[in-house]
């Protein structure tokens, strides 16, 4: 959504799974999922855990996800199957933790000499792990594919110092989510396109009792404790459909604080202080209709299946 009024867009919710003929180059390719703006990467072991070789001559590769659930691991295996049919002298172990997790998996197997061959992780860790000799650039073959393949800002997204990484396996965008029967009970007929019409559909879409307590919060906007992606990703939506920017273009200072940035604070600030936003209420508080609207990704549109209260076909997306 933005301060402006931009064309509507409706995100699918799923993670598609490419499909195509598997070689060695197109493993990971296989199980990339589509969508605007990497969010993470399949990235190669540092040389120091290179693929280990039994007598019989088997390489075993070790590949670490996130994707514990059914419906993404489920998609992953048969072509993880499929890759060692073709390719007899190759065996491949699948290990998978939750993204809470994740990171700490990733480091203690570092320090235990145990590391994942091929790792899938956030994108905004590979800073950290290239600095600390982690995980090694992608060979030549696997960058002409990548290249190739994705966008420029997805394939920006697994790039550091000018190295590409890996491949992009998740790209998420952050959208406005609704639900549509709060909206309409609140009168509102059209899901907000702009700043000022996002604060009055909220405010329309509140509810108190007697007392004052809000029974229903207008916006939801995730506590800032324990995760702090979840505070920072819907903002840095809301301030790129301002037209501001988090970093410089050269990476030389950053902008988030500019006047595009405070207008978009401002924003924030101005929901908390009519009352059509609750910071008590968590994300599954949404998906128990007791909040109108969300920013928040793709990604999560399996947790809204399972869920949302009124059905999938209860949540809009803008």
């Amino acid at each position: 959504m933005a301060s402006r009024t931009p064309a509507d867009t409706g995100v699918d919710l799923d993670r598609a799974v490419l499909v195509g003929k598997v070689n060695r180059r197109d493993l990971l390719k296989r199980g990339a999922a589509a969508g605007i703006g990497a969010a993470a990467l399949a990235g190669l072991a540092a040389p120091r855990f290179a693929p280990r070789a039994s007598a019989q001559g088997i390489t075993k590769l070790t590949v670490l996800t996130h994707w514990g659930e059914a419906a993404v691991k489920d998609a992953l295996e048969p072509i993880f199957a499929e890759y060692t049919a073709q390719n007899p002298g190759v065996q491949i172990e699948h290990q998978t933790v939750a993204f809470a997790e994740l990171l700490q998996r990733i480091t203690t197997g570092r320090l235990g000499g145990s590391a994942p061959d091929i790792y899938h992780f956030y994108n905004l860790w590979l800073p950290d792990f290239a600095g600390s000799d982690l995980v090694a650039p992608a060979p030549a073959a696997a960058v002409a594919d990548i290249t190739a393949a994705y966008s420029q800002g997805t394939v920006g997204g697994v790039t550091y110092n000018e190295g590409v990484y890996g491949f992009p396996t998740e790209v998420n965008s952050y959208q406005l989510i609704y639900n549509k029967q709060l909206l309409q009970q609140a009168g509102v007929e059209q899901p907000p396109a702009t700043w000022a019409e996002l604060r009055a559909a909220a405010q329309k879409a509140t509810k108190k009792d007697a007392s004052g307590k809000m029974t229903q919060a207008g916006y939801l906007m995730v506590p800032t404790k324990g995760w702090d992606s979840g505070v920072v990703h819907p903002w840095t939506s809301l301030l790129w459909s301002n037209g501001g920017q988090y970093v410089a273009d050269d990476h030389t200072k950053a902008t988030f604080n500019d006047a595009a940035g405070l207008e978009t604070l401002q924003l924030e600030l101005d929901m908390i202080k009519d009352g059509s936003v609750d910071l008590g209420l968590v994300m599954e508080d949404f998906i128990a209709g007791k909040a109108a609207m969300i920013t928040m990704a793709n990604w999560w549109g399996a947790a809204l299946r399972a869920g949302m209260t009124g059905g999938i076909e209860n949540v809009g997306v803008r």
